[in-house]
């Protein structure tokens, strides 16, 4: 089992792995791809003509938390649960594919929109503890050379109705060359190897999240100067205090997507 990685400060995984993966061997993803046509039927308005009315109300801009992307507010998503959290509009809005997603092992989910001739820059996951799959929705090109994502230097591409497998820890990025938008459903998915640190893993995705965050904010130089030690000890005082406000959210919601 590889080690536990996280991205603290521009570290680069370096792991032994492939930078793809074969869909048909992870349960959820056989899931998302044999559930295809309800998922696709039930987001199709998103990019069907005149969907404006329901993309401004679910598609989230970006372009304020990621400098990834190019041209500007060329990214956006819905998302339906991260770390615990549930965005109870999505699944009001969107039940089918909730339900489907909906899983202990999918520990984050969103629907993704890319615009035409846009790119997202080189970026990396927050840990290596998961696979991210891809299932096209509304895919304008099969060609990976005009549609297409690259993970440590091997190149990708999507299809309608078919499942994506990389690790999402390897340094990637995505291009959309076409003369229409990409919509892809995402979905993250524990590695059994990790599944019994599940909890700890995503409370210190949350903490350095908040802590690189305020350091932006705060305009705080050399960020990278805490060590990662620093972080795990802070994750371990606030584990039960976040997991109360995960269980508490999904109840009487005060953070919203």
């Amino acid at each position: 089992m590889e080690k536990l990685w996280f991205y603290d400060y521009k570290n680069k995984y370096n792991g032994n792995e492939p930078p793809f993966f074969d869909s048909s061997t992870i349960p959820e993803a056989k899931s998302i791809e044999e559930n295809y046509h309800p998922i696709h039927q039930e987001l199709k308005e998103l990019w069907e003509k005149n969907s404006n009315e329901t993309e401004n109300a679910y598609l989230k801009d970006l372009d304020i938390f990621d400098d990834k992307q190019f041209p500007a507010h060329s990214w956006k998503k819905i998302i339906f649960h991260f770390g615990g959290i549930k965005n109870k509009e999505a699944y009001k809005r969107f039940p089918i594919t909730a339900s489907l997603v909906d899983s202990p092992n999918i520990i984050c989910c969103f629907v993704s929109k890319t615009l035409a001739n846009s790119i997202i820059r080189p970026h990396c996951g927050e840990y290596n503890a998961y696979w991210r799959i891809h299932l096209g929705l509304s895919v304008p090109s099969s060609d990976k050379s005009i549609c297409g994502i690259i993970v440590e230097n091997q190149c990708g591409g999507w299809q309608n109705g078919k499942a994506l497998a990389f690790l999402d820890a390897y340094e990637h990025h995505a291009y959309n060359r076409a003369q229409s938008d990409r919509y892809l459903l995402l979905i993250d998915v524990i590695r059994p190897e990790y599944s019994s640190r599940k909890n700890f893993i995503i409370v210190r995705a949350v903490v350095t999240k908040i802590y690189f965050f305020l350091c932006k904010k705060l305009k705080v130089r050399r960020p990278e100067r805490i060590y990662s030690r620093v972080l795990d000890g802070m994750s371990y005082l606030l584990f039960f205090p976040l997991q109360f406000l995960i269980w508490l959210n999904n109840r009487v919601t005060f953070i919203k997507f």
